[in-house]
């Protein structure tokens, strides 16, 4: 945030007012899969995760479908 702030002051832009919290707070349903799509992804794993998140596809689930709801309610 600090890095962004500066750079919005080289460029004249408007100035930031960030109210706290501004990060670390719930953005709403999260898998715990998720996390671990995450951290292979980081780490290189990448491959895997997209073997499996293309194995659990399925027709007629809209994108904005919550996970628990797509999946069932119970994971993959």
């Amino acid at each position: 945030m600090s890095a962004a702030r500066k750079i919005r002051e080289e460029l004249n832009l408007p100035g930031l007012t960030p109210q706290p919290p501004w990060h670390g707070y719930h953005l709403g349903d999260w898998d715990k899969r998720w996390d671990e799509y995450a951290e292979a992804a980081t780490s290189g794993g990448w491959r895997e995760t997209g073997e499996r998140t293309w194995a659990n596809r399925r027709g007629g689930v809209k994108p904005e479908t919550p996970v628990r709801e797509a999946s069932g309610g119970h994971g993959e």
